[in-house]
């Protein structure tokens, strides 16, 4: 089975219910042109109606040629950026539509313009612009122009964003309208192919493909960390997780970090001030401003919007697996779009990704016989339900129909919601590509957008190993998490090759950090794993232990050595207090704490002795150094 084709394509046929297929009218586009000129070359001067316009293309004016068009128009957008960077730049002769946007500016725009209205609204803000345009007398359907942009979020974003359909009902019933998209996802649904529409595939007659670095690896963070000091000037960094971020954020100098900004929605704003109530490096907004050296955007600003820089940027693209499933990106989609967020081009390319091999999904006949199994024990329930005798009957069997999983696929009529069940689709498809690099690299290969570098790399320390760290709930739990991944280590520490050893050390580095894991550490080095085990893992313990070491080293050093041979010679024998107070002075001079004098048995650290007795007391035979 080819994981990389199923019934949510980038759409070159569009399979309905009935099994019956969608027209596709091929358009050539050619270098330098604009979607409006290719239009034109075909006799058409407007984006055609009952049309599912796959442009292939980013950035070749598909919003812009409605916004110019001699008509009126609504353009529903996913997010709100977009519309707030083509209101600005279109200066008045745009409204925008969503959350804040009142009834009565509405009007105003309507009474301000006469002609060529041109409404931006989001599909939660779409249900308000309907009502007041109706109250005012507008009929809606039949004196606008209905497109949908960036249609593939229809299907992406549904099971987080339900309100994100809302539209759709009304969208059949426009006279004329399109959807829009450089990588469209389609659902199922019939009303495409009973209300006649056809697929316009937009098809460049020139290669159009950029380099991109794909880069597996079992450590997203030391990726990161070594990519951004290969480039110079701005680097823009696309990831759906505002946790992945903040690891990053904590990863970098203090110089850095103040060279960093976060664009993202409202509320990921707050979880950061939240996070950062004592950060006074951190800076975050929900729309696009002046771009800083790092810049951190998360899925809202995936598709559509304009990021303009003064030069080229180096965008790298983050799929955090391991820490966050929902960060995966689908290359057919989400990497072509972040890519032509930037209209002036990009310096270079780089998707790192974390790769999970045990990550749950079910291939395509799996999500197909789970579907329908499932809707075929809704269906069982709702006969048992009609047939039942009793209340009591009634109610055990209502009460396990509304807890069955399949109803989120569900309208509330009961009837099949087909742009959640192609999201559960083109979820599991794009959750497959990171169960194995072969998978992803591949999926890459599949489309002609890109030519691919293919770096795999591994690191002594993963993704895994790091947030078992963070993740152990006590600190002893954390130092043992540590031990275990110190020992695995620990062959590297005593390799020939220097470039091992330099190579451990910096990764030592990067996970040893608390007061305490230095401590941890350092007794390790010591006295090894088992015997920090044996001890309970007691930092007071530790600390003593490192300090007798220390005060070992410290006596046992060369400068006090050899003074000590020097005042004290081979072959001759010595009182206890002469020894003692020879060995007292040395010690002092060198620093070594003493507490009132030093025992004569001290000196069995520097000499091979023998000891005897006669009237005067015990003699002390220095017989040789050690």
């Amino acid at each position: 089975m080819d994981i990389f084709k199923n019934m949510f394509q980038l759409v070159s046929l569009i399979k309905t219910k009935e099994k019956h297929y969608v027209r596709e009218v091929i358009l050539k586009i050619k270098k330098g042109e604009r979607l409006l000129d290719a239009l034109k070359r075909d006799g058409k001067q407007m984006l055609p109606t009952h049309c599912i316009i796959n442009k292939t293309l980013t950035g070749i004016g598909a919003t812009y040629c409605e916004l110019v068009s001699d008509r009126n128009s609504i353009i529903v957008e996913p997010n709100v950026p977009v519309i707030e960077g083509k209101v600005k730049k279109h200066k008045g002769s745009i409204l925008g539509v969503y959350s804040g946007i009142t009834g009565q500016k509405i009007e105003e725009y309507i009474q301000k313009h006469k002609s060529k209205r041109k409404i931006m609204v989001t599909p939660e803000s779409f249900q308000r612009l309907k009502e007041t345009l109706e109250e005012i007398s507008i009929d809606i359907y039949n004196e606008f122009f209905l497109l949908f942009d960036e249609c593939e979020k229809l299907i992406q974003d549904i099971d987080f964003r339900e309100s994100i359909e809302a539209p759709m009902d009304d969208f059949f019933r426009f006279r004329e309208k399109a959807m829009v998209s450089a990588t469209p996802l389609i659902a199922a649904d019939p009303r495409f192919e009973k209300q006649g529409f056809s697929i316009l595939k937009i098809t460049p007659d020139f290669d159009f493909s950029m380099p991109i670095k794909l880069l597996p690896t079992n450590n997203i963070l030391e990726a990161f960390l070594e990519e951004i000091t290969l480039h110079p000037g701005n680097i823009c960094v696309f990831c759906n997780s505002i946790d992945t971020f903040e690891s990053i954020f904590c990863e970098l100098s203090l110089d850095l970090q103040k060279q960093v900004t976060t664009f993202c929605s409202e509320g990921a704003m707050e979880k950061l001030t939240y996070m950062h109530s004592k950060n006074f490096n951190r800076k975050a907004y929900s729309f696009i401003n002046k771009l800083t050296k790092v810049n951190f955007f998360t899925g809202r600003f995936y598709s559509a919007v304009d990021i303009e820089c003064k030069s080229k940027p180096h965008v790298i693209i983050l799929s955090d697996m391991m820490g966050a499933p929902q960060s995966a990106i689908d290359p057919r989609t989400e990497t072509i779009q972040i890519t032509g967020r930037f209209r002036n081009g990009v310096k270079s390319v780089t998707h790192i990704s974390s790769i999970k091999e045990d990550l749950e999904y079910r291939s395509e006949v799996e999500a197909q016989l789970y579907l329908e199994g499932t809707f075929q024990a809704i269906s069982t329930i709702k006969n048992l339900y009609s047939k039942a005798g009793s209340e009591g009957e009634k109610g055990a069997y209502l009460e396990a129909l509304l807890g069955m999983s399949g109803n989120c696929y569900l309208n509330e009529d009961g009837t099949r919601n087909e742009y959640k069940i192609a999201n559960y689709y083109d979820e599991q498809r794009v959750l497959e590509l990171y169960t194995n690099k072969n998978h992803l690299l591949n999926a890459y290969k599949a489309i002609p957008n890109f030519s691919i570098d293919f770096q795999p790399k591994e690191y002594l320390f993963s993704d895994a190993d790091r947030l078992s760290r963070q993740r152990a709930k006590t600190r002893k739990w954390k130092a043992e998490v540590l031990l275990r991944q110190l020992d695995r280590a620990n062959h590297l520490r005593f390799s020939e090759n220097p470039e091992h050893r330099k190579y451990y050390e910096a990764q030592i580095q990067q996970i040893i950090r608390s007061p305490y894991e230095h401590t941890l550490f350092e007794c390790y080095l010591s006295k090894g794993s088992e015997y920090i085990r044996s001890i309970n893992f007691r930092e007071s313990t530790m600390l003593s232990t490192l300090k007798k070491k220390s005060l070992h080293q410290l006596k046992n050093c060369p400068s006090v050595t050899r003074g000590v041979h020097k005042q004290l010679e081979t072959g001759k024998q010595y009182t206890a207090s002469e020894i003692s107070a020879v060995l007292t002075n040395i010690y002092k001079k060198n620093g070594i704490p003493v507490n009132k004098r030093v025992t004569a048995s001290e000196v069995e650290r520097y000499f091979e002795t023998s000891t005897t007795r006669n009237n005067r007391g015990p003699k002390i035979l220095l017989i040789s150094t050690k």
